[in-house]
């Protein structure tokens, strides 16, 4: 009987269903397995969306630490600076394509955009570093706001197949086979016939004397 029970125990709750016949029981299976499916792929999204966040985090810990190396100052005041070179190297080069100039106007004016084009490179990469913050800081707070989702999806999805799998075990009676199996486990023994008396020879010869 102990190996029938423990038969009983391995086999599948599709094998149940289909041996009881539980179309029902067979279909809620199948859902159950979908939503099992749907959970691991959202798991190996999180899993994948984690990553991506721990980089992201390790990108902005070393942007900030470039701007506060650099002592890079204020990133409004910085691209206000670009805007006014970029102002100023607009105004030379229209200057030396309409106007005319002797040789050494010109090669003053080509030294003034020459020494903008270097003050330009510097200032824009600050800004470049400014705004690469902004945009990695961004890119945090939206995978930590997709991660949180997912973890509550698949929570929920989690409470489903517990639930599904309670309704389960009500449509093919396994709480009450597992029940009736451990009433029999605990039922006791019944106890042996008490034996007869033991008879010696002693007693033999009491008997005949009477």
């Amino acid at each position: 009987e102990g190996k029938g029970q423990q038969a009983e125990q391995r086999k599948s709750l599709l094998e149940l269903a289909q041996e009881a016949g539980n179309k029902e029981a067979i279909e809620l299976i199948k859902q159950i397995e979908a939503l099992k499916e749907k959970r691991r792929a959202l798991i190996e999204e999180k899993k994948k969306m984690s990553r991506t966040l721990h980089y992201k985090m390790f990108e902005l810990q070393t942007v900030n630490t470039l701007i506060q190396m650099g002592n890079l100052g204020d990133y409004k005041e910085k691209s206000a600076k670009v805007r006014n070179l970029l102002r100023q190297k607009r105004n030379l080069d229209f200057r030396i394509s309409t106007e005319s100039f002797s040789l050494e106007d010109e090669k003053e004016i080509k030294r003034r955009i020459k020494e903008i084009n270097k003050q330009l490179d510097e200032a824009l990469r600050v800004v470049k570093l400014f705004r690469k913050r902004e945009l990695v800081t961004k890119d945090i707070e939206e995978y930590t706001k997709k991660i949180e989702e997912e973890r509550k999806d698949i929570n929920s999805i989690s409470d489903s197949i517990t639930a599904m799998y309670d309704k389960l075990k009500g449509m093919l009676n396994l709480r009450a086979k597992r029940q009736e199996r451990e009433r029999r486990i605990a039922k006791p023994a019944k106890k042996p016939a008490p034996l007869p008396p033991e008879i010696n020879l002693e007693s033999i010869a009491v008997i005949k004397k009477k």
